[in-house]
């Protein structure tokens, strides 16, 4: 199995460590978080409602894992998580940063998860070498994750009346909304995911027939 160069792996865990350093320093400073308390655990568990928060942590996994091993476990997994984490950046930045004016500290953690993370990630994962071939199943593979998130969501709403994001809130878009966003986010994530699997495959044929 082919090694990771040292500045690859430098810069996967820088990637990652900023992540849960965002994260934390989030929860240290017991940032008002809707359904918070006020209390440290209670401000984790309500960071935890974000599909932000759990992708970073994914991606952070991912990164650091590979760091410290010295190569990628998994090849499909890393284009995985840089899908996920590239539709983070894109939708906060396209539809939910005009209405969402952190200020302080939390401005620049939330620079870290929707700008600082997606872009480090995308450009690990475009430079990185080697690549694995992506088989054309990986991007079905890839909506498991956001399908788990979307149950997920659905089950603490319904508990708590609490949904992290308006278009994903059916008390306030209905039903019929709530399931339309979901499936047209889903047709967006397998989308990207195709795009992804192409242009991942084509740098692989590239770097094999040099």
């Amino acid at each position: 199995m082919a090694e990771l160069s040292k500045p690859m792996r430098v810069a996967a865990f820088i990637v990652g460590l900023s992540s849960i350093l965002a994260t934390l320093i989030l929860v240290i400073i017991r940032e008002p978080v809707p359904g918070s308390s006020g209390s440290y655990l209670s401000t984790f568990w309500a960071l935890l409602r974000f599909f932000t928060i759990l992708t970073n942590f994914i991606v952070s996994y991912v990164l650091i894992m590979a760091a410290i091993r010295g190569h990628w476990r998994s090849f499909s997994l890393l284009t995985g998580a840089t899908v996920w984490i590239w539709l983070v950046g894109t939708i906060y930045h396209a539809v939910l940063a005009s209405t969402h004016n952190p200020t302080g500290i939390a401005a620049f953690t939330n620079h870290i998860h929707h700008t600082f993370v997606p872009a480090g990630t995308f450009l690990i994962w475009i430079l990185a070498k080697p690549r694995s071939f992506i088989p054309i199943k990986s991007p079905f593979m890839w909506l498991i994750f956001p399908l788990a998130y979307t149950v997920y969501m659905l089950l603490r709403g319904q508990m708590d009346g609490l949904y992290p994001y308006e278009f994903s809130n059916p008390s306030a878009i209905g039903w019929k909304g709530f399931f339309i966003s979901q499936a047209v986010l889903l047709v967006i994530f397998l989308g990207l995911g195709f795009l992804f699997r192409f242009v991942s495959n084509w740098l692989h044929k590239r770097s094999t027939t040099k």
